[in-house]
């Protein structure tokens, strides 16, 4: 029978679910009641009755019907199709049980066991207690319950690193096996064996991550197995990782804190939903939390370093961050006075966490250390970075900070003002192997120190040289303006550290002359090599160091380093050098870069150089000289030109002959402009056998059509990278060259 809305004194008193808006809507609930009559007539009160139920029993055969194809289109596994007869019955007669059960009934045979108690406690709530069908649905609630509560473990049947490196990395949410703060994870409670494989697959806890303050309830139920939090929050390396979207979403996070080994918290500004999380949550095994999305005019910096007490007697690793989007804003508010700022103070974090080993700063940050006492150091800590953009180091704090740190390895510093500490780390860091400074212009900082204070520098230098064997791997220095004297004290450090250099970067004026000390120096172990200044007024500090580093690998440098000495030309590369990296921006007169190029191609041996990279901006066609020297490298394997107008230059298609010509071995070609390249200049690239990937520009308004032909010649071609404006992909294009050619990998923006 149909079944009509007419509310029992014995119907359930638990609040309707979707089940009410069907009651509220359905037309059919409605037209199948009987209707009242204002005038006593029987005759036709009658035949209104018997109308009705003709009515009723015509929607009860739909029904039937509906329930029969239902059942049939279960059993050939058209569940989809199944599940939309079984939603048509409920609104039809949202009252029947049949439309409730046979939903049921097909979940459970998908072994969908909460959707079978779910949908059964939303026709439980609407079915009168007293129809028959009210039983069958607590019936069938109560079958899905139990089998909801069984687990199959065979976790311990499957070889371990099966589970650690292939089953659970796949099962915990994302890639990486993040796992979401609020959203429950059923894999973690269907053994303890399956909860300590799934820590075990993290790297010995759970990962979180949380996007703000409603999102780390599960972080919170897993406190006390979580080893790292990164903030919108995400867990990290080390055990089971949450991905928390927002302040409402942390319900896992807060179920398995106590396996949770990282958390990245994605956008933070301000409230107090951190320390609420970090208090209710055990995490007692938390090693790792990166904050993201600090906004310097809403975030409360003491408030978030005072909410670090509650773990920060676990962390190991703590980064602060800001995004892209906040540091435009920031830049944009850069000129605007009066806005306060509020500095992330890094002895307060360091005394809230005192067994970091890393801590990375991308925030405005106070290095002022004079309230500490001045025997208190942290010894664990090996990495420190803090390289805000409008980040200062003021003076007396560079040299605080090597001290209070005797164990670092890596340092950051962008910016400080004064460079004199840099000679005493030997002394304070024995272990430093990388550093890296941008300097922001003063006066000398050797002729503003005390003699006393030089004098005893030069001692402790002295000392060194003698008995120290250690010293730094990797320098990049970099100075703000064209002026300044910093080059003084780089000099002193490259006495100390040239036997030990491995990359060096320098973007610094020399002023000095015939600084033999300096000329003399060799580098027996220097790999990596980059040169700039900031004009052609003063010489590139470092010029001469391309002609002691006999086993150079990697060269980087602009024109105006290299004409800022003229003996620079006469310096003949060493034959190891295998990647050679040019910058001629704002160069009009490129006999400069075609000299040096022709120094390659002139070697006795067989020409080394197998990568280069050049970035110009020509006001007309590439010059035929450069042309000519770039296709005198034989062994070029790799070659990258990236210009403004490099497409439209009349003679680029000339350029591509000469290449299949010239460079017989290439195996990868660039051209990164903001226009796509037309076919003249593509096909004479099938001359190049070993040409693997090719990349250049192409927007989705650009018009590819005589591309196509083109792309049909370069059979050898194995992937394809697209530049464009604003990451703006022409998917058409792509679509074609994946039906075209579907052996290509296409790498677009992301």
């Amino acid at each position: 029978m149909i079944h009509t809305f007419a509310p029992s004194s014995h119907a359930p008193t638990r609040p309707f679910c979707d089940s009410t808006t069907r009651l509220k809507h359905s037309l059919w609930n409605d037209i199948c009641q009987q209707p009242t009559l204002a005038a006593n007539r029987p005759h036709y009160a009658k035949r209104v009755s018997d109308s009705t139920t003709q009515l009723q029993q015509c929607i009860q055969n739909v029904l039937n019907v509906l329930n029969e194809r239902a059942v049939v289109l279960t059993r050939c596994a058209n569940f989809a199709a199944a599940l939309r007869d079984a939603t048509a019955m409920q609104e039809l007669s949202p009252l029947s049980p049949l439309g409730y059960l046979r939903e049921a009934a097909i979940y459970s045979e998908q072994g969908r066991q909460q959707a079978v108690i779910d949908i059964s406690n939303e026709g439980l709530s609407v079915v009168d207690i007293t129809d028959p069908g009210y039983s069958k649905l607590e019936e069938v609630k109560m079958v899905a319950m139990q089998r909801v509560t069984c687990r199959i473990d065979f976790i311990g049947q499957l070889p371990l690193d099966v589970v650690t490196d292939v089953l659970f990395p796949m099962l915990l949410g994302d890639d990486d096996g993040t796992l979401d703060g609020k959203k429950p994870c059923p894999y973690l409670d269907v053994s303890k064996r399956w909860l300590d494989r799934a820590i075990e697959a993290g790297g010995g806890g759970l990962h979180f991550n949380i996007a703000s303050e409603n999102t780390y309830d599960e972080l919170i139920r897993f406190a006390q197995h979580t080893k790292a939090i990164h903030g919108t929050i995400h867990a990290g390396v080390g055990g089971l990782h949450f991905n928390v979207a927002n302040q409402n979403a942390y319900a896992e996070v807060i179920r398995h804190a106590q396996h949770t080994k990282s958390i990245r918290i994605e956008l933070y500004q301000q409230g107090n939903w951190l320390s609420e999380l970090f208090h209710r949550a055990n995490l007692c095994f938390l090693r790792e939390l990166t904050i993201q999305g600090l906004d310097e005019y809403s975030t409360d910096a003491d408030h978030l370093v005072s909410s670090l007490k509650s773990v920060g007697s676990t962390l190991t690793h703590l980064t602060f961050t800001t995004t892209s989007r906040m540091l435009m804003l920031q830049m944009i508010r850069l000129g605007r006075p009066g806005l306060p700022e509020r500095p992330l103070r890094v002895a307060d974090i360091l005394i809230n966490c005192p067994h970091l080993v890393m801590l990375h700063i991308d925030y405005p940050f106070d290095t002022d250390f004079s309230a500490i006492p001045l025997t208190k150091t942290w010894p664990q800590l090996t990495t420190l970075r803090m390289d805000y953009y409008n980040g200062v180091t003021l003076n007396g704090q560079f040299l605080a900070i090597l001290k209070r740190f005797p164990s670092l390895k890596k340092l950051v510093l962008h910016r400080c003002i004064e460079t004199q500490p840099m000679t005493m780390i030997q002394r304070y860091c024995p272990s430093m192997r990388d550093l890296q400074l941008r300097i922001k212009h003063t006066e000398s900082s050797s002729s503003s120190s005390s003699p006393s204070s030089e004098r005893f520098e030069q001692q402790h230098q002295e000392q060194w040289m003698r008995g120290h064997r250690g010293g730094l791997e990797k320098i990049s220095i970099s100075q703000d303006s064209r002026s300044g004297d910093a080059w003084m004290d780089m000099g002193k450090v490259l006495q100390q550290h040239h036997n030990t250099l491995v990359h060096l970067e320098l973007s610094l004026d020399y002023a000095g002359n015939n600084d033999d000390d300096l000329f003399n120096l060799e580098f027996p172990c220097l790999k990596t090599l980059a040169l700039q200044c900031h004009g052609s007024d003063n010489a590139c500090f470092g010029w001469w160091i391309m002609g002691k580093a006999p086993f150079l690998e990697e060269l980087s440098i602009t024109t105006w380093a290299i004409a800022s000495h003229p003996t620079v030309l006469d310096i003949i590369p060493p034959c190891t050098l295998r990647k050679l990296d040019i910058n001629l921006l704002g160069i009009k007169e490129p006999t400069t870069i075609e000299r040096y190029l022709n120094q390659f191609a002139q070697q006795k041996e067989w020409p080394s150089l197998k990568e280069l990279k050049i970035h110009c901006d020509f006001d007309g066609d590439i010059p035929a000289t450069i042309v000519a020297s770039i296709c005198s490298l034989k062994s070029l394997q790799h070659l990258a030109i990236s210009s403004s107008r490099l497409t439209r230059l009349s003679g680029l298609d000339h350029f591509t002959k000469m290449l299949a010509e010239g460079c017989p071995l290439l195996l990868s070609l660039e051209l990164k402009d903001n226009m796509p390249p037309s076919s003249h200049v593509i096909k004479p690239l099938k001359g190049l056998q070993h040409l693997r990937h090719l990349a250049f520009h192409m927007d989705c308004s650009d018009n590819y059509t005589d591309l196509w032909d083109a792309f049909r010649t370069l059979s050898q071609l194995k992937s394809i990278r697209l530049f464009s404006m604003r990451d703006r992909v022409n998917h058409k294009f792509i679509e074609y060259l994946k039906d075209q050619r579907p052996d290509i990998k296409v790498v677009t923006p992301r």
